[in-house]
């Protein structure tokens, strides 16, 4: 078990530029294709959907912030951190430091030899230091009606008319709608820090697209209000801080974006 020394809370919310279709893989009998919905049938964005989008955009430009990592990013490499020889050579050297009982030699091993995107988003030999929460309606959102229907057509390439009995629809959500943003870090490092505040940064400037039918313009994002906090726990202040959190829901002292927090670490490059 790793004793956790640091937690940061990344808090803020996601507004719809476009309209935003998350599919459920269900029908209905309005629609061949639902999105995502609550237990009170209102729609919401699932925290796997955006990890992944995050994770896709730190892999994207890992380059921009990191410039001397020794294990190359795996979706880049032949032998990724998952598969191939390199996770069998990986696995037969924690199998006796596992045995044995040596945590810190596990966790040695594993930071040499999984690379820094798995390190922070998870991998088969690591788990996520990252947990990224379901995006909720805010609360402040009272419109009875979130979603619409869209029709279309399937075109023939070659004739460009309508192709026979190709009609199909499908749910999305309107665009200006905002949901609830939150993500908690654990034991980040610097390197972690720079991969993902490089990921929300381009969410905050809504560069990033979220769901399906992207090509159609659907899926623009964008992070607003987003503030970050960081509870260092080797400081008796952080301590009581996040202990105070933990019953009033509210992370006090938390800096916007824009602040030095996320400008510093974008200068230890």
């Amino acid at each position: 078990m790793v004793k956790i020394k640091n937690k940061t809370i990344f808090t803020g919310k996601i507004k719809l530029l476009s309209g935003l279709h998350i599919g459920s893989g269900k029908m209905s009998l309005e629609t061949d294709a639902t999105v995502m919905k609550d237990a009170f049938d209102k729609p919401y964005i699932p925290g796997s959907s955006l990890k992944g989008v995050l994770r896709a955009v730190s892999e994207r430009l890992h380059h921009l912030v990191l410039t001397n990592n020794s294990v190359p990013v795996c979706f880049l490499a032949e032998n990724d951190c998952n598969q191939g020889e390199a996770s069998k050579e990986l696995q037969e050297k924690l199998q006796p430091l596992i045995r044995d009982g040596k945590e810190n030699e596990v966790n040695n091993e594993i930071d040499q030899n999984i690379c820094p995107i798995c390190q922070l988003y998870g991998s088969t030999f690591r788990a996520s230091k990252i947990v990224v929460h379901d995006g909720t309606l805010t609360k402040n959102n009272d419109s009875k009606i979130h979603s619409t229907v869209r029709h279309s057509v399937k075109i023939d390439r070659d004739t460009g008319a309508a192709k026979d009995g190709a009609k199909f629809d499908y749910e999305v959500v309107h665009a200006g709608e905002e949901f609830d943003f939150m993500i908690e870090g654990e034991n980040l490092s610097t390197q972690d820090e720079k991969l993902l505040y490089l990921a929300i940064h381009e969410l905050v400037n809504g560069n990033i697209q979220l769901g399906g039918k992207i090509s159609r313009g659907l899926g623009s994002v964008q992070l607003v209000d987003a503030k970050v906090k960081t509870y260092h726990f080797d400081h008796s202040d952080d301590k009581k801080a996040y202990l105070k959190s933990l019953i009033n829901k509210k992370h006090e002292g938390a800096i916007k974006v824009d602040d030095n927090k996320f400008n510093i670490i974008f200068e230890l490059v």
